[in-house]
């Protein structure tokens, strides 16, 4: 009866077979024969043959659990392999796309950075601080680049705002070089 708590129904069916076989009905009738009978009608010749046909028919049911848990230990075992196998491919589809991730990911980073390098290059190149500096994220490098570009049109602004005070100096100072000059030809005629 404990054995069959660890069969499976159709390996409990082959196992009631075997209970109910001919050679191991036949010993069960002896032993109850032996067992419960005052005077047991049995030869010795009868009870060794019924033995070695219970052992026989013991001998063949162990081959036959053996051979069924084999056969779930193999079945297992495929079923193991295939699972690992499909973590192991799925696995390997992730790691390629984090790294498909990673390599788009940096493209565009070195493409924003290669941007900004460039228009700072370019600027310090030709002295010209109203290049437009295109911001084209929000991240941090897209902050960088802001900052910078409100760095440059404060710079710019600044120049520009010196550049129109030291006009106005020049114009100034000429004018009073004019007007010094007509002041020293007005005071050389008075004389």
């Amino acid at each position: 009866e404990s054995v069959n708590t660890f069969l499976l129904p159709h390996e409990r069916k082959t196992w009631e077979s075997i209970l109910q076989s001919p050679a191991n009905q036949g010993f069960i009738a002896y032993r109850k024969n032996i067992l419960f009978t005052e005077y047991p009608a049995i030869t010795a010749d009868e009870w060794f043959g019924q033995a070695s046909e219970r052992i026989n028919a013991l001998t063949n049911s162990r081959a036959l659990l053996l051979s069924m848990v084999a056969d779930e230990a193999e079945k297992l075992r495929t079923q193991a392999w295939y699972a690992l196998l499909i973590e192991i491919i799925i696995m390997l589809i992730i790691a390629i796309i984090v790294m498909a991730i990673t390599v788009i990911l940096s493209k565009q980073i070195n493409s924003q950075i290669q941007g900004l390098l460039a228009a700072m290059k370019t600027s310090m190149q030709n002295n010209d601080l109203t290049i437009e500096i295109n911001v084209e994220s929000t991240d941090e490098i897209g902050q960088v680049s802001q900052s910078l570009k409100e760095l440059y049109q404060v710079f710019s602004t600044s120049f520009n705002k010196l550049d129109t005070a030291s006009i106005q100096l020049a114009a100034a100072m000429e004018e009073s070089a004019t007007t010094a000059g007509m002041n020293a030809n007005h005071i050389e005629n008075q004389q």
